[in-house]
């Protein structure tokens, strides 16, 4: 990250009272405004071809586009800019668009005999396979484009 010469003269407290404000670096604030929505379309499918073997698909396509996105540390900055949230309003960081899940459920059938049933009959298998798409991210510059002092300006 490179040194950015004026970045005190851009901060809150320093431009309050310059001689009490170069004391303090950075001061986080937790802000409750921000907005989010999420829409998703769920397809599901199902066939049971007999007693013993069934198929069941989900599809999901979503979407999450929010204002504020939580990163996990709530000691740092959450924002490019605190006095604008216009410039955080995107893809949720954990917005994954499309996922399939397929499983398959085979039913051991029930023997004739009562003790090889309940020596070998009785069982299930259900493998579940899953595939979704990647989630969003956005690659930091370090570069103080909002002119905060924060540095979590998103490439431009």
């Amino acid at each position: 990250m490179f040194h950015d010469r004026n970045l005190d003269e851009r901060r809150v407290l320093f431009l309050q009272n310059p001689v009490t404000g170069a004391a303090f670096s950075d001061i986080f604030q937790a802000d409750d405004g921000g907005v989010s929505r999420y829409q998703a379309l769920l397809l599901k499918a199902e066939h049971r071809f007999n007693h013993n073997f069934t198929v069941l698909a989900n599809y999901t396509y979503s979407h999450c586009i929010a204002d504020v996105d939580f990163i996990g540390d709530i000691g740092g900055a959450q924002t490019q800019d605190p006095n604008s949230l216009a410039g955080e309003h995107g893809n949720c960081g954990f917005d994954i668009r499309n996922q399939l899940s397929i499983t398959a459920v085979l039913e051991s059938p029930r023997l004739r005999n009562r003790w090889a049933d309940r020596l070998f009959g009785v069982w299930k298998l259900a493998p579940i396979i899953t595939a979704r798409s990647g989630t969003w991210f956005t690659p930091f510059t370090g570069v103080d484009n909002s002119l905060t002092g924060i540095g979590l300006d998103g490439q431009t």
